[in-house]
């Protein structure tokens, strides 16, 4: 049976868990992000900000896309509450 996956929780964020709910993002995914630190998950959203503040200096990505709300099409920024996680 297939599923229709639409929504990531990452547990953890850190380095690693910042780095995959920046690419679940970039993929379309709603990516909720999670950690027993709240100011960890402040600064992993301020670092994957800024990452995609460097693709669109690059042209990897547009501002469009950047900023995409988690609701959208396109990249989606992370948030808090999942329906499945990963870590």
């Amino acid at each position: 049976m297939a599923f229709n996956i639409k929504k990531v929780g990452v547990i953890g964020a850190g380095q690693m868990g910042s780095g995959i709910a920046h690419v679940c993002a970039l993929a379309g995914f709603d990516v909720k992000l999670h950690d027993v630190a709240p100011d960890r998950i402040k600064a992993a959203i301020a670092t994957i900000n800024g990452n995609m503040a460097r693709q669109v200096r690059k042209k990897s990505i547009t501002e469009d896309e950047r900023q995409a709300p988690s609701s959208g099409s396109g990249p989606r920024r992370p948030t808090r509450r999942s329906a499945i996680a990963i870590w």
